[in-house]
């Protein structure tokens, strides 16, 4: 990255790094921290954490905000947990464990197990071809990538934010057009030149990872957020006009089912939270029923009883037949969801791993750029 760059061109990965960096530098005596592993590998992760430990040895005070139970029993010294602005567990890190801290979060018992159903993965449903990329700086964002998608699957993308994939996504969804390479989206092939629109008559949705800037008009009401990409289908509109009894109906149901917290739908987007405006993005995205689903960090900022209901509603679409290109930094997401991974790094592919079988320790060197054979995984 060049270090000229400012902040909001840069991605979000760097955003965070720089933050933590600045805040370190100052020497700060109280350290707040809000999600600060969300785009970091499991090394970088030991290595973060080590320096929180020196400096929690040092006498400084840290407070990490975070969604990750695995790294709540690692690093803590003490739990304090919070449910819909209320404190419903205060307990010491050494007297507790994960589950038990999870029904606190959600105020119930958490489904563990994932069931993926056996699905015919013999159609294709999405297929890129040396597609190859370079950005406004100059620089080659994806190098030459090749893969294909197929029906009834989840493959994920798992690597370091940074890597490629939201210029993977922006290419896929018609955000960008000056790339070699083809897309074919159910068979259909797919011009660089084809806008947002005409992929999503070809059967494409997306979860954008930035929900600020991409998958919501923050200015506009909940309501129009939540119709704006189906407004044309049969449940919203007639010959002429948009049924807004019919979108009302709709809207309240899917905000109701994923638990979007608001009394009001025409109130601005630019009103919920950021969790709650993912979860009215990843509401809207799956109630299109689209053939092929970019789900780029769709748990990101929401709380675990959401995650569970949005993981399960992922797999509940891919169990229909549909497929899923699930892009993530969060591993645990990537290996709990997928039927494949494969790694990026610098914008291309340096391996493919099975979740069954591959460790996050190994996936992990992979997204660090440590190639290693797909017999070693």
């Amino acid at each position: 990255m060049p270090p000229r760059a400012r902040i909001q061109d840069i991605p979000v990965s760097i955003q965070q790094r720089v933050e933590i960096l600045k805040a370190l530098y100052l020497g700060a005596e109280l350290l707040i921290m809000d999600e600060p592993t969300a785009v970091l590998t499991p090394q970088e992760i030991v290595r973060l954490f080590q320096t929180l430990v020196e400096l929690r040895n040092a006498g400084k005070s840290i407070i990490l905000i975070t969604h990750k139970l695995n790294e709540i029993m690692q690093i803590t010294d003490e739990i304090l947990v919070l449910r819909l602005g209320k404190v419903t567990g205060h307990v010491l890190t050494s007297a507790t464990d994960q589950r038990r801290i999870a029904e606190m979060m959600v105020g119930r018992q958490l489904n563990q197990q994932k069931e993926k159903q056996q699905t015919d993965q013999t159609e294709t449903a999405l297929e890129v071809r040396d597609l190859e990329y370079v950005d406004k700086w100059g620089v080659k964002a994806i190098d030459h990538l090749s893969f294909t998608l197929r029906k009834g699957e989840i493959l994920g993308i798992a690597g370091v934010q940074g890597n490629g994939q939201s210029e993977l996504i922006d290419i896929l969804t018609g955000m960008v057009s000056h790339y070699s390479g083809s897309v074919s989206i159910d068979g259909k092939p797919v011009a660089p030149s084809s806008d947002t629109r005409t992929r999503r008559e070809y059967g494409l949705g997306c979860i954008p990872e930035d929900r600020q800037s991409t998958g919501a008009a923050v200015g506009a009401t909940i309501l129009a957020n939540f119709i704006m990409a189906g407004y044309r289908t049969g449940d919203f509109s007639g010959k002429w006009l948009i049924h807004y009894k019919r979108a009302r109906e709709r809207t309240w149901e899917y905000v109701k089912r994923f638990t979007v917290k608001t009394d009001d739908i025409m109130l601005d987007a630019l009103s919920l939270s950021g969790g709650n405006l993912q979860k009215l993005i990843v509401a809207r995205e799956l109630y299109l029923k689209p053939a092929v689903l970019i789900a780029a960090q769709p748990s990101r900022g929401v709380d675990i009883g959401a995650t569970e209901y949005i993981h399960d509603t992922l797999i509940q679409h891919r169990n229909q037949g549909n497929a899923v290109l699930l892009v993530s930094s969060e591993l645990s997401e990537i290996m709990t969801l997928s039927d494949r991974i494969l790694v990026i790094y610098n914008g291309r592919f340096v391996g493919e791993a099975d979740p069954g079988t591959a460790t996050e320790e190994e996936i992990g060197l992979l997204m660090a750029g440590i190639e290693r054979r797909d017999s070693d995984l």
